[in-house]
């Protein structure tokens, strides 16, 4: 059953970011047309609990009208299904946004932010993109909402992850903070390793030290989700799962499914079909599904492709040294659309394995000498079960080695 959809509307974009991963392509936005054929779709494959991300382009330029319109058709087609939105929020005024925010995507929505302030621009002016950010952040936190700000770093710009934790410690009402490695797609598709393993994991290692001294009541992404992972209380889920195929879905504004969003950015050969024109492709030669079924069945035909039976794979295939990991229940491999960016193949090794070793080893030996215990019960769990599920899960080598 799908439990993700990462929905694309519109490419269009009100930024110019310069590493843009999704930039305009020239498709249409869509229409009601469009969101019956999705939802009609999703019907009877999509879990109770799963949830669109509303994602782009910037979605906001589709107006509040079009997700009032989207959460209609859903209910009727798709009763359950959660909302949440990645924008950037510049668009964002509370007459028009804050019932939408409240009542449909029940404040789940994030935002991006990249402190070294030279990346992100409108029409190439990075001042004016910075200056409505902090404005429009205001306006959405005045609001009661309280967003993920999303950071996206390089080698260069690695040290920033400090002053991003530090503008929110800064704030009398702070936000949650997410700190990425910068991918080369998009607009710096070819670029090669923008951030080492190593710089990535050193820098995460030291902004989880300053997170569990501080207990600042704002997550930082992703160490408080490894952390999770540690303690036993997260499951599956993006990047630290090897079943994610089958499970997501990434629609693009033409159509095109893929299994998520950043596989869309990778190349067209990891394409499951095309949910408008109701093709998909087994063998690589498209078929027109529509002309011979019900539009409900398209996803499971879809899901029998052969990019999505590749990825479905990535369950059994995983290096040997993954499979003998100490952390491979919380890793699960990492993310297989990293090891295709990569040309590691299906099987390959996650890119940034180095960074999740060092930050996990870490997360465990801050369990078990007490550093971490503020930190785990702020997040409503006892220390005391944590360090007895880590010694149940762990071998006496791995305890003796975080010990």
């Amino acid at each position: 059953m799908i439990s993700v959809i990462i929905a694309k509307p519109t490419k269009l974009c009100n930024a110019d970011c310069s590493y843009c991963s999704s930039p305009p392509d020239g498709s249409k936005a869509w229409g009601d047309h469009e969101l019956k054929t999705l939802f009609q779709a999703l019907q009877g494959n999509v879990s109770s609990t799963g949830s669109v991300i509303w994602h782009g382009g910037e979605p906001m330029l589709m107006g509040p009208e079009f997700y009032y319109r989207a959460w209609a058709i859903a209910q009727e087609l798709t009763p359950g299904l959660k909302f949440s939105m990645q924008s950037n929020l510049l668009l964002y005024k509370s007459k028009h946004w804050k019932d939408l925010f409240t009542n449909v995507f029940k404040g789940s929505v994030s935002t991006s932010y990249d402190p070294d302030e030279s990346q992100r621009t409108i029409k190439g002016n990075t001042q004016k993109y910075n200056k409505t950010f902090f404005r429009k952040l205001d306006e959405v936190m005045q609001d009661g909402f309280n967003p993920l700000v999303i950071g996206t770093f390089t080698e260069q710009t690695a040290d920033l992850m400090h002053l991003m934790y530090d503008k929110s410690m800064e704030r009398e009402q702070r936000y949650h903070i997410r700190l990425n490695y910068c991918s080369p797609v998009g607009r710096e598709a070819g670029a090669g390793l923008l951030i080492e393993p190593e710089t990535y994991g050193a820098k995460l290692i030291e902004l989880y030290d300053r997170w569990i001294a501080d207990v600042p009541g704002f997550v930082v992404t992703p160490l408080d989700l490894m952390l999770g992972k540690v303690l036993g209380t997260e499951g599956d889920r993006c990047p630290w799962t090897r079943r994610c195929g089958g499970s997501f879905l990434g629609v693009m504004p033409n159509g095109d499914i893929y299994n998520c969003g950043d596989f869309s950015d990778v190349s067209e050969d990891w394409k499951y079909g095309n949910i408008f024109d109701g093709t998909y492709t087994p063998a690589r030669q498209p078929v027109n599904f529509y002309k011979k079924t019900d539009v409900k069945n398209i996803i499971p035909a879809m899901l029998g492709s052969p990019a999505a039976v590749q990825i479905k794979r990535r369950e059994a295939l995983q290096p040997l040294d993954c499979q003998s990991c100490r952390h491979f229940t919380e890793c699960q491999g990492g993310c297989v659309r990293d090891v295709v960016l990569y040309d590691r193949g299906i099987g390959g090794k996650f890119m940034y394995c180095r960074s999740w070793k060092m930050v996990f080893d870490h997360i465990k030996t801050t369990i078990l000498d007490g550093r971490a215990d503020r930190m785990i019960e702020w997040l409503g769990k006892n220390p005391d079960v944590a360090r007895t599920h880590l010694h149940a899960v762990s071998s006496d080598d791995d305890i003796l080695r975080w010990s």
